[in-house]
């Protein structure tokens, strides 16, 4: 099976994580299928910083093709250009406008003048994927899948059905949060010559007088993944415009959730899971004492984390929530950042309860200028308190478990799949204040159960998020897409 994995995003951790280590997974997995391996490619835009990054890293960029795209109303240049990463093909589309967001802007404005005042951006993402469909065809059509991640291609499904017509390629879309719409108004489909306006969903998505990218990758793909089987089941569809929320309910059975996997490579969590209890003690005395927060002994007194500098600032009850911590046991460590760090310590700062500074990409450092690396204060952490109204982000769960800390998250998204109850983390159903605080008040009396607690942690310190398992399920999306346009070729 020969598949491809498109993205125009892939600055988006979720997205990036997908095109680094799913192929990864896949190679795993071919170990054990060696009669009928996955291939599989990827291709992005060839940007500034991914040029400076493969520099960086030494990775050879060689040019395989050079072909052209109509769009505009003339004929452009493109180049195809490869770097071989760990076996596996990275393409890269390769022409001026991509590299950055001015000179894209300025081409873009140039065939549309129109696009200064509407949006320059979504024209520049259809050229992308007119781009990406002769490429595609330049190769005589040999991918057996296209996996679409992220909406900025959303019209990439809909091009490829146009152009290859009943040899299309199957589609699985991929997206990280529903609400992640991209919309231009319905003069798009009229301005761009090259995009096909007869389809029946680009009519019904138009009658709004706009074009959702969403709603056609949703529309126009055999399948549709996201990052959590929970949020797969529980879409927030009210919140949705009409059209989308009518094409999601109309194709639930084709909304499969797949959890991602997490690299563990090169993180060491300083213990194993026969002596966390121990090691995450003395890692805890260290970190106290110079924070001059010391606990006699250290094991009696639980260990909280709350990152406020991901909260949006409006959000109220986060609020509520760190000014009442006096009143919870525990020591209470609240990541903020320079700008608001005299204000926050005002606000929050109490005899169990401090704010640290996020400083230099994984450095966390006390005001009095000790420092701390991200990964000591895992160690030494209990627990991590996550403020995601839709926890999305599963990095964060597999992360802190991996380090012995129990996440505290409302039950949703990926919190849904990956956090058990009391086992390794803890859960609350509503996102009220008054459901969060219960969360920590049990927290404490599972963290005081000093007879099971030992026993926990090294339950958690086992857990493992592994991309083969995830490019396990995505091989069964993948199987059932190719399966259903065999079906749809031979008429059955």
């Amino acid at each position: 099976m020969k598949i491809l994995l498109a993205a125009c995003d892939i600055f988006n951790t979720h997205y990036d994580d997908i095109l680094q280590n799913l192929p990864t997974g896949f190679a795993q997995l071919n170990k054990g299928r060696a009669s009928n391996p996955v291939h599989v490619d990827l291709i992005t835009p060839l940007s500034d910083a991914e040029v400076e990054i493969n520099t960086r890293r030494n990775i050879n960029l060689s040019v395989i093709s050079e072909l052209q795209v109509s769009f505009g109303g003339k004929l452009n240049n493109f180049k195809v250009i490869r770097a071989q990463k760990d076996n596996i093909n990275h393409y890269y589309i390769s022409h001026p406008a991509l590299l950055s967001s001015k000179l894209g802007r300025v081409f873009i404005n140039e065939l549309y003048p129109e696009a200064s005042v509407v949006g320059w951006e979504v024209y520049l993402y259809v050229f992308l994927s007119l781009c990406i469909v002769e490429f595609v065809s330049s190769g005589f059509n040999t991918y057996n899948l296209i996996n679409v991640i992220g909406s900025e291609l959303g019209l990439l499904p809909l091009l490829l059905r146009d152009r290859f017509t009943s040899d299309s390629p199957s589609c699985v879309f991929t997206f990280l949060n529903i609400k992640d719409e991209i919309s231009a108004p319905s003069t798009l489909a009229l301005n761009i010559k090259e995009l096909p306006i007869n389809s029946s969903v680009v009519s019904l998505d138009t009658s709004d007088n706009d074009i959702n990218f969403m709603l056609e990758a949703v529309a126009h793909s055999d399948f549709i993944s996201t990052v959590s089987k929970s949020y797969a089941k529980k879409l927030p569809i009210t919140e949705l415009k009409p059209d989308l929320a009518l094409i999601l309910q109309a194709r639930s059975d084709r909304i499969i959730g797949v959890n991602l996997g997490f690299n563990y490579m090169g993180i060491n969590s300083g213990f194993n899971s026969t002596d966390v209890t121990q090691k995450k003690d003395q890692f805890k005395s260290k970190l106290l004492k110079n924070l001059g927060l010391i606990s006699q002994p250290e094991s009696s007194t639980a260990l909280y984390i709350y990152n406020l500098q991901e909260v949006p600032r409006k959000q109220t009850l986060v609020h509520k929530l760190l000014t009442s911590l006096p009143k919870v046991a525990g020591i209470h460590l609240i990541i903020t950042d320079l700008s608001t760090y005299a204000k926050n310590s005002k606000l929050f700062n109490s005899q169990n309860t401090r704010c640290i500074i996020l400083s230099g990409g994984n450095n966390l450092h006390h005001m009095s200028r000790i420092k701390f690396n991200f990964l000591e204060v895992l160690r030494a952490a209990d627990f991590f308190v996550l403020f995601d109204k839709e926890p999305l982000n599963s990095n964060i769960i597999a992360l802190t478990n991996y380090f012995g800390v129990l996440p505290i998250s409302v039950l949703g998204g990926v919190a849904g799949d990956l956090i058990k109850d009391g086992v390794n983390g803890v859960v609350f159903s509503s996102y009220t204040l008054g459901a969060l605080v219960k969360a920590l008040d049990r927290s404490v009396v599972l963290y005081n159960n000093r007879d099971q607690w030992p026993q926990n942690l090294q339950n958690v310190a086992n857990l493992r998020q592994l991309w083969s398992d995830t490019a396990s399920k995505y091989l069964e999306i993948y199987d059932k897409a190719c399966q259903l346009k065999e079906h749809q070729k031979s008429g059955l």
